[in-house]
């Protein structure tokens, strides 16, 4: 009887929602995290700027070095 009832019970879902395996379900986890990552990173340096504590300055690209002869 136990057996009966784990095979049926993917038949639950309707039509519709049966796409939501293990990997549909992994790979949107993912995204969520990066987006909430990338957007706690950009708030916390946008709040560090409005303080004026940490100034982080854009450093200018280093130059190629000189043609060796």
């Amino acid at each position: 009887m136990r057996a009966f009832l784990l095979d049926t019970a993917g038949s639950v879902l309707p039509e519709g929602l049966r796409f939501f395996k293990p990997g549909w379900w992994v790979i949107h986890l993912l995204a969520v995290v990066l987006v909430f990552a990338y957007g706690h990173r950009k708030g916390r340096l946008d709040e560090r700027r409005e303080r004026g504590g940490s100034r982080i300055e854009p450093q200018p690209p280093k130059s190629p070095a000189p043609p060796k002869t």
